[in-house]
């Protein structure tokens, strides 16, 4: 199980392979997101520089609680 609050990037031989996250509405599903760049869909991970995190595109679940978010500056903006 993931930590509540954190962001967990698997990585092999210094490429990044994907990130793990509990979904932000508290319904305790994990997500998983490929940042490999010939998969798709694929999302883009990147640190400021007091290493929060930004993930592009927006997080959309499309089954289960269907939350749609951003995280930028590891902030959680909901989407309308």
């Amino acid at each position: 199980m993931l930590p509540r609050r954190d962001l967990v990037v698997a990585r092999h031989d210094q490429e990044d392979w994907s990130v793990g996250l509990r979904c932000p509405c508290g319904c305790g599903e994990t997500i998983e997101l490929m940042l490999l760049p010939e998969v798709r869909p694929r999302w883009s991970l990147t640190l400021d520089q007091l290493d929060r995190p930004s993930l592009s595109p927006s997080v959309w679940r499309r089954t289960g609680c269907r939350s749609h978010f951003w995280l930028r500056c590891g902030r959680v903006t909901w989407c309308e």
